[in-house]
């Protein structure tokens, strides 16, 4: 009866493989990167990839970053903002991760400013992927805090 349920899911899965018109054996990989955002002194970029191994689902992932045109270094979040104003940054990222969420129920662990950041004209702009904030998919997750912001916590 057991191996009958596991023909029968197999079967199922087959069927809406078809359905969406992806062959069982089907695999995929598409990635995207830009330029977002460039001045006298920052290069910053977004990086997308795509995959799915085959079946019916992907995943998707978002890197963003920005370069230092002087030293050609990656920027830290410790480059650009000094250690006594990250939990200030923190709450920033946080109120707008739970307003866009709806809620902050379903957020596991608590909310950090990532280092998946990249710096845009008016402020920083932070990147959650997948899975990284709740247990379920919501897709990627972006927040911008703007410099003026960040000035005004003072």
């Amino acid at each position: 009866k057991y191996i009958e349920s596991i023909n029968t899911e197999e079967m199922r899965l087959k069927s809406a493989d078809k359905l969406v018109g992806v062959l069982e054996t089907s695999q995929e990989y598409k990635s995207k990167y830009d330029v977002i955002f460039a001045d006298e002194n920052h290069i910053s970029f977004r990086a997308e990839e795509f995959s799915r191994p085959g079946g019916l689902y992907g995943t998707n992932k978002v890197s963003v970053g920005t370069i230092d045109r002087k030293s050609g270094r990656r920027l830290c979040l410790a480059d650009i903002v000094p250690a006594d104003k990250m939990p200030q940054l923190t709450e920033m990222v946080r109120t707008q991760i739970i307003k866009k969420l709806g809620s902050k129920e379903h957020i596991r662990g608590d909310i950090k400013a990532t280092e998946n950041f990249c710096v845009v004209k008016d402020g920083l702009k932070f990147v959650y992927n997948d899975f990284e904030l709740v247990w379920y998919s919501v897709g990627v997750i972006e927040v911008r805090v703007s410099f003026d912001e960040m000035a005004n916590e003072d």
